[in-house]
């Protein structure tokens, strides 16, 4: 690669990676292809890697980059740089090159075929947010259960002005979190942000305790929760979910309502002559 390409060439390769790149030669060997002004019409970046997904042998040559510029395509310029890759190879002591390309990049797929590569693997890349909601655990008997108390306790503060009578979470410990038979929990950086209780009852799974942290209320966190409920109970032979809410909390019932749950009765703490306490149930479907 000549001197006055480098930064062209850097600009492709960047286009290419989707990152910055400071010199172009750390990127590994770049065979690139000229016109008759001298202008690139295409390039191929190589290396030698210690080993490659699909290839037989280690280390083995590789195929990091394969360009050729718009205008320049069907005219020979992708498989001559191919050709001039493989020649490179050879001369490194390879008998085997590696190359890939995203499984809907049809072009390069076909392009590759054409030319007798042969498709080796396919794999299916993973990803996991650390910073975001993670998955649902069911906390175990070492789980930070305080942690858990003050979460559920922070969320229902609100419910002071609100509700009457109070919550009998008041009085609730984070030792009697620990007593039930289950409690569902979805973390960030590993800290409790929403949870779940469960009991089982001799003919459904009781859920109460819900709560979300304010700042991840709206991304279906209650909805996650419920779900790993629904598998909980599935795998207990369990077919219903019941839970219970306070009268004065409608927009909660309207939740409730919208995940499938169905109103069945009413209930009066001891000393009110009205309804304080609505119950819901749902039926587990598989």
């Amino acid at each position: 690669m000549q001197p006055g390409h480098r930064d062209f060439v850097r600009r492709m390769l960047e286009d290419l990676y989707c990152q910055s790149i400071a010199d172009p030669e750390d990127e590994g060997e770049i065979l690139v292809a000229l016109n008759a002004t001298g202008d690139i019409t295409g390039l191929i970046a190589l290396q030698v890697r210690p080993w490659a997904d699909g290839c037989l042998t280690a280390p083995v040559a590789y195929v990091e980059a394969w360009y050729v510029a718009p205008d320049y395509r069907r005219q020979g310029i992708g498989t001559a740089l191919m050709r001039a890759a493989e020649d490179w190879a050879r001369t490194k002591g390879m008998t085997e090159i590696g190359s890939d390309a995203d499984v809907t990049n049809t072009v390069s797929l076909a392009a590759h075929a054409r030319l007798g590569w042969q498709a080796s693997e396919q794999v299916q890349h993973f990803r996991r947010d650390l910073a975001g909601p993670g998955p649902v655990l069911i906390a175990g008997p070492y789980y930070d259960f305080a942690a858990l108390h003050a979460l559920i306790l922070r969320n229902f503060d609100y419910m002071d002005a609100r509700i009457d009578p109070l919550s009998s979470t008041k009085a609730m410990t984070a030792a009697d979190l620990a007593a039930l038979d289950a409690v569902l929990v979805i973390e960030v950086a590993g800290a409790p942000v929403a949870c779940m209780s469960a009991i089982v009852k001799p003919d459904c799974l009781y859920v109460g305790r819900l709560a979300v942290d304010a700042q991840y209320r709206g991304q279906g966190l209650a909805r996650r929760l419920m779900d790993a409920a629904e598998r909980l109970a599935m795998a207990q032979g369990i077919l219903e979910i019941e839970l219970g809410s306070r009268v004065e909390l409608t927009e909660n019932h309207a939740v409730f309502l919208k995940m499938g749950f169905v109103k069945v009765r009413d209930q009066s703490h001891r000393g009110y002559d009205r309804p304080t306490s609505f119950w819901f149930r749902k039926k587990v479907t598989s």
